[in-house]
Formats: structure tokens, sequence, C-alpha cells
């Protein structure tokens, strides 16, 4: 009997052991959880945490932008995104410099779209110089496939929906107004990008489409506005 309470007593302890290591183990590993390292050189571009804080396990505490090329996004409509290819050239203008503009190359078009029905499109920034930060307003213009005319820049009080068609509302010699539907290119903070059949010179009403009708007759005014930025044409 004494010996089997020998055995029990040593099997008991064996037991204690393994799971003693076990959690060793696992506090090994919870420790190292501590040590945020990333795979590439890079700089830290948002901190949710603070000094202190209990954070839980998976918790998203930093943002980190990797070093090297530099990539202009922007959401396109799902007209647009059915066009939009990787490797498609594009040109990105910055808010802060204008009138200078960057060649850049589409390097991937989420397959999916957000809660706005708009898809993200990543493009590759080429010879980006030190006046291209993260975290700047860019602008990206799609290059326009042959034969294809090249997108218009407006104001978004141009646009109007005529059922489900999006539309502008051009003047004639008459000075009447008629609708033209158009295909939304991008929406943008200072406006639009639209591609239909506008020809150069066309007047195109800026604001307020929404109160016009087909055939009302109008007293032009000149658009007094801020005038959206592309390198496209313009009506």
């Amino acid at each position: 009997e004494a010996l089997d309470a020998r055995i029990n007593a040593d099997k008991t302890a064996r037991s204690r052991l393994a799971a003693s290591r076990a959690q060793l183990d696992i506090s090994a590993n919870l420790a190292g959880y501590a040590a945020l390292t990333v795979d590439a050189a890079g700089v830290a571009t948002r901190v949710d945490f603070e000094a202190g804080q209990v954070v839980s396990a998976g918790q998203p505490l930093l943002r980190v932008a990797y070093v090297g090329a530099t990539e202009a996004q922007v959401r396109v409509g799902e007209a647009q995104a059915r066009q939009v290819r990787p490797g498609m050239p594009v040109q990105v203008g910055l808010w802060s410099s204008p009138g200078k503009a960057y060649a850049g190359v589409v390097r991937e078009v989420s397959p999916a779209a957000d809660e706005h029905r708009t898809y993200l499109v990543k493009a590759t920034i080429q010879q980006a110089d030190e006046a291209v930060r993260l975290g700047m307003t860019a602008s990206v213009v799609f290059a326009a496939a042959a034969g294809q005319a090249p997108p218009i820049a407006l104001p978004a009080g141009a646009l109007f929906q005529q059922g489900r068609q999006a539309a502008v509302w051009v003047v004639d010699a008459r000075h009447q107004v008629s609708a033209v539907p158009v295909e939304v290119v991008q929406y943008r903070d200072d406006g639009l990008l639209v591609r239909g059949n506008l020809p150069a010179g066309t007047q195109v009403i800026a604001a307020g489409a929404h109160k016009l009708h087909a055939g009302q007759k109008i007293a032009p005014m000149p658009y007094d506005g801020p005038a959206p930025a592309t390198s496209g044409g313009r009506a």
C-alpha cells in the first residue's frame, strides 16, 4: 500500500509538472505578443493606444506605412470598376501642388464594393518625389481607353438623376435645356468627373440641375463657383 501511494504521488507530481510547463509556454507566448514587430521598414501613421492601457488579444494598435512605393487610393463607381484593371496607367495630382501630375499605374482593384457601392482602387505613384507625403489629398485620373474621350470635370451641382441614369443639362442656341446621359467616372471632394456626349464648347448647367425640366428656357449666367481641377477636357 505504501508503494502504491508513492507511485500515485509520483504520477500526480509529474502531471502537475507537465501542466506547469504548458502554462509556462503559454505565458512565454503571451509575453512575446507584447513586442510589436513588422516584417519591413515603415512609418507608424496611427497609434490607437495609450501608455498603461490594457488591451485585448487581436486589438489593432498601430497602422504602419511601409517605406518604398507610394500609393494613391481612390474609390470608383460600379460602371468604372468594370473598366479599371491592374496595370492601367493613371495620372495623380496633389491638391498641394496644382498643375503638377505624377504618372502611376493601377496596382489593385477591390473585388467587393463598400457600403456606398464604390470600389477601392490602389495606384502606385511612379517616381514620387519629396512633395508626395503620406496622408495627402490627391486626385486620380484614369487613362481613357482607345477611342474613348477623356473625362470632363464638372461641379457636383451639375449632376442629376433621370430615372436610374445620371445626366446633366446642356443649353442650346435658343437657351433651352435638354438632358444628356453621362457616366460618372469619379466622385471627388471638389466635384466629379463624367464622360458622355459633351463636345468641346458645350454649355452645361453647373448648379441647380434638380430644379430644371426638359425644354425649359433659361437666361444663362457664368458659373462663379469653384471649378474642379483635371488633366482631361472640360465642357
